[in-house]
């Protein structure tokens, strides 16, 4: 018998699984949404299931029914309400009543619509919330335990020992429904954490789409930045990791003849970073641009880097850094003065074909420690001579075969586009870097700066 039952349970609750991923049962379980279409959905599929349980069930003398019928309308009433629960009940208890006349028919049929209407009670007392796995069970063997009683009451049995009989039943009548009552409850409630979960990973998402776009923001991306500035090309290139990244990177003019361009990497990634990025790019302009200056007073870059240290330091709580590259360039004469705090050292791809690496001091990065004084250098880019400025993302790419694209690869990708515009050398170097990555994921953030001389309208 206890066989016969499982085997019945088993193929309801599968079917009741698959109801369960349905959008209608989401829609009464989760958004609520008990409105007289569901409302008669549920009532036809649960009174459906208790009928289904009458009808395999193990039938006794007297046409005594072990069986699993009356979880069903509990269980409606428990998700629904008591409307929802006595009307399956209603249809599963006339069915049984109707079904196998006998000893048991009346009072299962009692029984039946009683499940319906206390599980839509118990679900009206808990402010129509669902009740526990725990609470649940219990209610169904109490429901369990009630149903003898009342057969044992109303029965009529021809001399047979009904109180024996179910007895002897009892306890795989109790567990078997139990059992039933439990794995139903914990479908259901699995089903609201899953879109519980669900809605809260899209709501991030959609936060972190707010912040991806408001970060891409933080950086120009319009290009030509300055179409009416001949003397130079100017191309940039962000692509963060994940959602958000930490790299940077700005250009503007400090006055009419002076090209600020700057490249930097805050440490971690995630929403802080995105932050700290945006306050690191606001403080380096607002520094840069403070004084109003003429062409012909001297723009320092180790001053504009020890300024920016300074402020970033007084309030660093959380104890970030980032690198920073930052160059002043004088569009009439090709003279670049720079300076860096910690950041990889340019490239620079001359007119010759002659590719070097920039010979820099490297210093510490900003935000580490106050009262640094960083060093400035200097050179001149020719006509046709390219500056390459990058985040560690490029050089530092893996491949699956755990191998990193280096200094080698960016510099065999200058050799290789020498002669092209500075937007063009960016995206093949991207490209590059892509072809090189492969479906492998990209771990750190990927930026990339390409300013070109041309020397065209310079006196």
């Amino acid at each position: 018998m206890l066989i016969s039952l499982v085997n019945e349970l088993a193929v309801i609750l599968i079917v009741a699984y698959l109801i369960t991923r349905t959008k209608l049962y989401i829609d009464v379980i989760v958004n609520k949404n008990l409105n007289l279409k569901n409302s008669l959905i549920l009532i036809l599929v649960f009174g459906v299931f208790a009928i289904y349980g009458t009808i395999n069930g193990v039938q006794l003398d007297n046409n005594i029914i072990i069986n699993v019928r009356g979880i069903f309308p509990a269980f409606a009433g428990l998700i629904a309400g008591p409307v929802v629960g006595i009307s399956a009940g209603i249809i599963g208890g006339v069915h049984r009543y109707f079904y196998l006349e006998g000893g048991t028919h009346l009072g299962s049929a009692i029984i039946t619509i009683l499940s319906g209407l206390s599980g839509g009670l118990i679900y009206k007392w808990n402010n129509n919330k669902i009740i526990g796995i725990l609470g649940a069970v219990i209610f169904d063997i109490l429901l369990e335990l009630l149903h003898v009683a009342i057969n044992v009451t109303l029965g009529h049995f021809n001399g047979m020992d009904l109180w024996a009989t179910m007895k002897t039943n009892m306890a795989a009548m109790i567990v078997v429904n139990a059992v039933g009552m439990a794995v139903l409850m914990f479908i259901t409630l699995n089903a609201i954490k899953e879109r519980a979960t669900e809605t809260t990973k899209n709501i991030m998402m959609s936060e972190l789409k707010i912040a991806h776009d408001f970060q891409m923001s933080m950086v120009p991306q319009i290009f030509p930045p300055f179409p009416d500035r001949k003397e130079f090309e100017l191309y940039a290139f962000m692509k963060p990791a994940k959602e958000i990244g930490g790299d940077l990177y700005d250009f503007f003019f400090i006055d009419d003849r002076h090209l600020c361009f700057l490249i930097g990497d805050v440490s971690d990634k995630g929403i802080s970073s995105a932050l700290f990025m945006a306050q690191c790019k606001s403080i380096t302009r607002a520094i840069a641009l403070y004084e109003k200056r003429t062409s012909e007073e001297k723009i320092s870059s180790s001053e504009i880097l020890s300024l920016v240290n300074e402020e970033i330091c007084r309030d660093n709580e959380l104890l970030m850094f980032v690198t920073l590259f930052i160059a002043v360039l004088d569009t009439k004469t090709g003279h670049i003065i720079f300076s860096t705090a910690g950041h990889n050292p340019p490239f620079i791809s001359e007119q010759s074909g002659e590719i070097t690496c920039l010979d820099t001091i490297r210093n510490i990065p900003l935000g580490i420690k106050p009262n640094i004084t960083f060093k400035e250098m200097g050179f001149v880019l020719k006509p046709g001579d390219l500056i390459l400025l990058y985040t560690d993302g490029i050089t530092e790419a893996i491949n699956k075969e755990g191998q990193m694209f280096r200094e080698e690869g960016v510099i065999k990708t200058l050799a290789r586009t020498r002669s092209y515009s500075a937007e063009v050398i960016v995206k093949e170097l991207v490209n590059d870097v892509d072809s090189f990555t492969k479906e492998k994921e990209q771990s750190d953030d990927i930026t990339v700066l390409a300013l070109k001389f041309t020397g065209c309208g310079t006196a």
